[in-house]
């Protein structure tokens, strides 16, 4: 990629396009190919806070891991689960935004229809909170994962409450606004992964529990980087 954006094949005015050929034409074709920000290891044995792919986020979430890990993803929003089957997929609910024993944190407890919270055992300050189930895409294949408030508010781009207003006039225009956000901006995901059971088996629950949008270019310095680095 040049400065100026456009794509150059066989740039071989290049020294460093030069050396790529060399080491591809010499064996390097022939080598196995890893993801370059992390060694590589069976999914669910990485270690706590280092980077991973979608297809390692996907099996993992199919094995049992024995404590709470955390993991990066970099990635892009390939679509949401907007339906099961005919039934559209609630994508908030209403949360009690009570402080929790007077200090600093929400209870973001589920109210019932009146905003009573049980856990507050009151009726008090309600709000919606974002709680949608995601498929992330990046260079390796995709995974799902659940995505609560506020990192859903990052990954969507938009508010809880805009999000209650579109719902509001229709579920059609609320749908077609959330899939202009398809293959939007790339994201920074923070994951967790704990132990979990689904049906009686041990599984790993992974949710998102913080994201940030990136710059593509900064992105692909830093891999630059991490290739001028291999190469040396």
């Amino acid at each position: 990629m040049a400065e100026a954006g456009s794509m150059i094949l066989n740039p071989n005015f290049l020294p460093e396009a030069q050396r790529v050929a060399a080491w591809w034409y010499k064996g390097g074709n022939q080598q196995r190919l890893t993801y370059i920000s992390h060694s590589s290891s069976p999914a669910g044995s990485l270690r706590p806070s280092q980077r991973a792919t979608s297809v390692e986020i996907s099996a993992m979430s199919q094995q049992a891991v024995r404590e709470q890990q955390s993991y990066t993803l970099i990635c892009r929003l390939g679509s949401l689960q907007l339906r099961k089957k005919t039934h559209a997929m609630p994508l908030y609910y209403m949360a009690c935004l009570e402080l929790k024993d007077g200090g600093s944190l929400q209870c973001n407890r589920r109210v019932d229809e009146t905003g009573y919270c049980r856990m507050c055992q009151k009726s008090g300050k309600v709000g919606p909170r974002l709680n949608v189930r995601c498929r992330f895409q990046d260079a390796f294949g995709s995974c799902w994962v659940t995505v609560f408030h506020p990192a859903a508010e990052k990954v969507l781009g938009s508010t809880a409450e805009s999000i209650v207003e579109l719902s509001q006039q229709s579920e059609e225009i609320c749908e077609e606004a959330l899939k202009d956000t398809y293959y939007d901006e790339m994201l920074e995901l923070q994951l967790r992964a704990k132990p979990d059971t689904w049906g009686g088996e041990a599984r790993t629950h992974v949710t998102c529990v913080g994201a940030q949008r990136i710059s593509s270019r900064e992105h692909s310095r830093t891999l630059l980087k991490e290739i001028h680095q291999l190469l040396k």
